[in-house]
């Protein structure tokens, strides 16, 4: 798709699980603006950003307008974001609704350099100019007409709570390239035991279940496309308690009346008292400093899940901690993990191989955690930079561009 008249257009999709943000607005928001200010600058002020949200409003989503418009506020109002004067937010705001609601957010800054850029309308199968100024988007975003969202129908939650997992898609036109960026929130895993019992675990079955229903769409799309979000991807704990429990013992213990287990520990069988990992339902206690500062590499081999999505999805080399579960604790100024989840990579940026051919110089891109040494909540937000061919002297009217793709993600909920 590139040719002489390409130009490097440079780009940054962010994604950034906010729940304990919101739940602890006063303390964590200062860091986390300050982080993504100044990777923006740093960057040299992308022409396009994206930015994709999961859990707005963390366990209070009723009380979240309030902490949206101080967020995106302090974000946009600093002199760092200056030059951005055209803003499309969309925050799904109707937890009243339990049959659509998500939780899913999404942010859109376009740089007041970048002259043709649209956005796709999928009511009128067209692409819309973006205005100038911002146009924020709270509730009912379902009547929307340029973008599509998702809340996961009840058959995808076997065995579990429905919970407000889904995707929120939009279709941009960036200087005369056509992209879909989709903002995608998998099923996590309630227990840890039960991930343990499989390779690959009953919740990893679900996740790709739930993820193909919406990859499928894309053999029908044309269209070069970023998925990015909390894919809530784990490490294969099966294998991975195979490894720590070699040269070791592992006791299971059960409740008084339960079939099922409630705790494991794993320990050395020469010296007991040294115990390697212990194991509850929501317990995973590891000595997670050593193991990630020294063997970072061999942990990552356990990221299996990425895998099962190779007929659709790229990904660049994954060279940054596992981005999930931090400790949530402003005073700390090294990353710390909790003693709650195997540490896992569940925040990722992952994209259509068709997108590789308008991708320019490949090796400038930049796929990175963000926020390392400053607390920003309990998921760490993660990036990727890379530069699209676009083609400034593109002239058409977007309002008359007739995207050649079609509109393949729209899931009937009724299934």
């Amino acid at each position: 798709m590139q040719n002489s008249d390409s130009v490097k257009v440079p780009i940054l999709l962010v994604t950034a699980n906010v729940g304990s943000l919101f739940e602890d607005v006063k303390n964590l928001l200062s860091g986390w603006i300050r982080e993504i200010q100044q990777k923006i600058a740093a960057l040299g002020h992308p022409k396009f950003i994206a930015f994709h949200f999961q859990e707005i409003g963390g366990k209070f989503p009723q009380a979240a307008s309030e902490s949206i418009h101080q967020i995106t506020k302090q974000l946009l109002g600093s002199q760092v974001l200056s030059d951005y004067t055209a803003v499309v937010g969309y925050f799904d705001q109707d937890y009243k609704n339990d049959e659509k609601f998500t939780a899913l957010g999404a942010l859109f800054l376009v740089h007041k350099s970048l002259k043709n850029i649209a956005i796709w309308n999928y009511a009128d199968g067209r692409f819309e100019k973006i205005k100038q100024g911002r146009q924020i988007f709270m509730h009912d975003l379902d009547s929307l007409e340029t973008l599509e969202k998702l809340k996961y129908p009840k058959k995808f939650f076997p065995q579990m709570k429905w919970s407000r997992k889904g995707y929120l898609k939009t279709k941009w036109m960036i200087s005369g390239i056509i992209v879909n960026l989709i903002n995608i929130h998998l099923f996590h895993d309630p227990s840890n035991l039960v991930s343990m019992e499989s390779s690959p675990s009953v919740y990893a079955g679900y996740r790709r279940n739930a993820f193909e229903y919406v990859l499928h769409g894309l053999d029908q799309d044309p269209d070069p496309t970023f998925v990015f979000g909390d894919f809530n991807f784990r490490l294969d704990q099966f294998k991975f308690l195979k490894m720590v429990s070699k040269h070791c013992s592992v006791k299971t213990t059960f409740k008084d009346g339960e079939e099922e287990p409630s705790k494991l520990v794993v320990a050395e069988k020469k010296h007991p008292e040294k115990v390697r990992l212990v194991v509850e339902p929501s317990k995973f206690c590891l000595d997670h400093q050593r193991v990630l500062e020294n063997n970072a590499a061999k942990l990552h081999k356990f990221d299996k899940e990425p895998q099962a999505f190779k007929k659709w999805l790229y990904e660049f080399p994954v060279e940054f901690l596992p981005t999930y579960p931090f400790k949530e604790d402003v005073e700390v100024t090294k990353p710390l993990y909790l003693e709650k989840r195997c540490p896992s990579w569940c925040d990722r940026v992952l994209l259509s191989h068709n997108t590789k051919e308008i991708i320019m110089d490949k090796h400038l891109a930049k796929y990175e955690l963000n926020g390392l040494n400053t607390c920003m909540g309990d998921h760490k937000p993660v990036s990727l930079y890379l530069f699209v061919a676009g083609n400034e002297i593109f002239s058409q009217d977007p309002q008359n561009v007739i995207d050649p793709g079609n509109s393949c993600l729209m899931l009937e909920t009724s299934v």
